[in-house]
């Protein structure tokens, strides 16, 4: 699996766009509303680095899915994104290493509906697949 970015939790998108403007990086995307999952997204990449990507997460409402989480851990990188050609034996197989689905394959309006989900571990925390074909 290939990383494709690097998820950032922020409370405020403005004020996190500024700071990390300030260490290099450019907005890449519009701010992208996904209703479903109740946050706005930013996408930046640092002008230094081909394919070192930050994908700027924002709840947009009380029941957001990362609501609970960034209560907990505020502005924090939380998530490393991976390509996957085959979302389904990805899961299997991380699964069968240990990883637990805490969220199963959906379309994701931020990456033009291809399916994502979101894995844990305690030893490596969330890592997101994204389904790349």
């Amino acid at each position: 699996m290939k990383v494709h970015h690097y998820g950032f939790l922020t409370l405020n998108l403005d004020k996190t766009i500024d700071k990390f403007s300030k260490l290099g990086y450019r907005v890449t995307s519009d701010i992208i509303k996904d209703n479903e999952r109740g946050v706005n997204i930013v996408f930046m990449d640092h002008e230094n680095s081909n394919g070192h990507t930050l994908e700027l997460v924002e709840p947009s409402r009380d029941d957001s899915d990362v609501k609970s989480l960034i209560s907990k851990l505020k502005s924090n990188l939380y998530h490393i994104c991976y390509l996957t050609n085959d979302i389904d034996s990805q899961i299997e197989k991380l699964n069968m290493e240990g990883f637990i689905t805490i969220q199963e394959p959906k379309p994701a309006i931020a990456f033009n509906n291809k399916n994502v989900a979101f894995l844990y571990t305690k030893e490596t925390g969330i890592i997101e697949l994204l389904e790349s074909k």
